[in-house]
């Protein structure tokens, strides 16, 4: 069956079920083992909302099963994309010794101007923000998947 198709089908199943830990599970490995990257990722994308959704609204007796699918999820975008790096490198750091999280609200558009220049979709990023808001620690965190480090 084409991948494509297999993941609709997935998709139709959770939209009907929303909460169904199995099926998220069955979309990330599906995400996992396709040979287009890009798919993967996107797919990815979808698991981590109806895993958030599931959060949200599940069964209390799964939450730790979908927290870890969640931290997987992380992981496995971590390598291309920047913010689901820096959220997983903090998924077992103790709360007050949070960076990113605590500021990801604020941060979050310089993370996407830096994610944009590491694909290639920006040659030149300037970022213009007080003192104390956080630039170069997120630029140094950034130099840690492939951004310049001169940020």
């Amino acid at each position: 069956m084409d991948n494509s198709i297999l993941a609709e089908k997935i998709r139709a199943f959770l939209e009907r079920n929303p909460c169904d830990l199995g099926a998220m599970e069955d979309l990330f490995g599906l995400c996992r083992s396709v040979d287009d990257q890009e798919f993967g990722h996107r797919l990815n994308k979808e698991v981590r909302r109806y895993n958030a959704e599931a959060l949200r609204h599940g069964n209390r007796s799964q939450i730790q099963a979908l927290l870890d699918l969640q931290k997987r999820s992380l992981l496995f975008d971590a390598p291309v994309e920047l913010d689901s790096y820096l959220r997983y490198v903090e998924w077992d750091r103790d709360r007050e010794k949070r960076f990113y999280l605590p500021r990801r609200k604020v941060l979050y558009p310089v993370v996407q101007t830096l994610q944009d220049l590491m694909d290639d979709k920006l040659d030149l990023a300037t970022i213009s923000m007080p003192p104390g808001t956080g630039k170069s620690t997120l630029g140094n965190r950034a130099g840690g998947v492939g951004a310049p480090a001169d940020l």
